[in-house]
């Protein structure tokens, strides 16, 4: 896209390959999933796609970096960056402290510089002071790194005791974010549990000290009013609701639940209602249509062992006789529509009905572990849930965060940039 990236030229882009691409389905476009720039925010509103799903990788990070540009973690991060700023600048420093690594028996690791904009290096730059901590304190002890130290201020025992309690607090952000960067299938649904978990394990305690209580707070008060819309929060349900692993939806309470799935089962039943086949027998009136037709609609088969015919038993299909039983000649009749045959006749059944059956069984299926694909589940029982896979096909291959796609665009770009070199 050579224009200046405005949501106006965004929007015109995205109609445009849409209809290039033929994308629209029922008559609307497809749902997009995108980082949470202003812009592109804006381009996706003009455009009028919907649902608009906001990366929840980078969603994670502005609501994390909140918690640490309050003024007490803004201080922590600024001393480990000086602490490891002049490890880095130092190649005296440097070697004794891998010295001191070894005598220590400590993993021979380097220091971490962070960059302010990712919080996920704050956090490994955090982690990988505390793990090497008895080593710099040794270092920064030794006179011939002592005489090059000037502002260079070290970290209390009381900073030290504030960075790892801190680690502790924003570990399950930092578990979340690898998961949307390492999952295969990083699908939509796992934006509403992982929320819900991340609210609960950041609520704020009574033992906890002031720090962890702001940044608690802060990292809350952000990350709580998002994906909070009608539309987007209804949809998500919907989605976490078609992942066997959260079908439970243990966040929601009974009524909500039961009116998710009842949504579930009305929107099933619209996808491609057309193609729809039901089948049944043939009534009277259809007769002469159906000589019309070129396919003969399946019928059940009669089991000739459980056949009862001029009076004789029924004899067990499985039975363990000592004599076999003596055939009788099948008349005219039987050997013309003998496969055919039919005794009983079903009453067919609506879609609503095979829909409600769907989803009691559906809801009675035992519950995948945690690290298997939704994905793979649903296309091993697409036969079972016919119209149940209807939906998962519409919802499950939308992706919860932007990175894969990001990714790529760097990688392209690393490669263009070196060729032209």
């Amino acid at each position: 896209m050579s224009d200046s990236h405005t949501g106006e030229n965004l929007a015109f882009s995205l109609k445009s390959t849409i209809a290039e691409w033929e994308l629209e389905r029922h008559g609307k476009g497809p749902t997009i999933t995108t980082d949470n720039a202003s812009n592109i925010v804006c381009g996706v509103k003009e455009a009028n796609l919907s649902p608009h799903i906001l990366c929840f990788a980078h969603t994670i990070n502005l609501a994390t970096q909140r918690g640490l540009h309050i003024s007490q973690t803004d201080r922590l991060l600024g001393k480990s960056r000086k602490i490891v700023f002049f490890f880095h600048r130092s190649t005296t420093a440097s070697a004794i402290l891998k010295n001191n690594q070894a005598k220590l028996e400590l993993p021979q690791h380097k220091l971490i510089m962070d960059v302010q904009t990712r919080w996920n290096s704050s956090y490994d730059m955090l982690e990988r002071y505390t793990e090497q901590q008895a080593a710099i304190f040794s270092t920064l002890l030794n006179k011939a790194v002592k005489k090059n130290l000037r502002d260079l201020v070290t970290l209390s025992d009381g900073d030290v005791e504030n960075v790892e309690t801190l680690i502790q607090v924003l570990k399950p952000l930092k578990t979340v974010s690898k998961l949307m960067y390492n999952e295969r299938n990083p699908t939509v649904s796992l934006i509403h549990p992982l929320k819900e978990t991340l609210l609960k394990q950041l609520e704020v305690l009574p033992g906890d000290n002031a720090l962890v209580s702001a940044v608690k707070t802060a990292i809350i008060n952000d990350l709580r009013p998002r994906y909070t819309g009608p539309n987007i929060l209804k949809y998500l349900h919907q989605c976490s609701a078609l992942d066997p692993r959260f079908r439970s939806l243990p966040f929601l309470k009974e009524n909500e639940r039961h009116e998710i799935f009842h949504t579930l089962a009305l929107h099933a039943a619209t996808l491609d209602s057309s193609q729809v086949v039901v089948k049944s027998e043939p009534s009277k009136d259809d007769s002469e249509t159906l000589t019309n037709t070129t396919e003969t609609p399946a019928l059940p088969v009669l089991d000739p062992s459980l056949a009862v015919t001029d009076g004789a038993t029924a004899q067990p299909k499985d039975a363990d006789l000592d004599e076999p039983v003596e055939k009788k000649n099948k008349c005219a009749l039987d050997e013309l529509f003998g496969d055919v045959f039919v005794t009983s006749v079903e009453p067919p059944k609506s879609i609503y009905d095979r829909l409600e059956v769907e989803v009691q069984n559906y809801k009675a299926e035992t519950v995948p572990s945690l690290d298997s694909s939704p994905l793979q589940w649903w296309r091993l029982r697409e036969e079972k849930y016919p119209l149940l896979s209807k939906s998962v096909r519409q919802s499950l291959c939308v992706p919860a965060t932007s990175v894969a796609s990001e990714r790529v665009f760097s990688t392209a770009g690393d490669i263009v940039k070196g060729a032209s070199r």
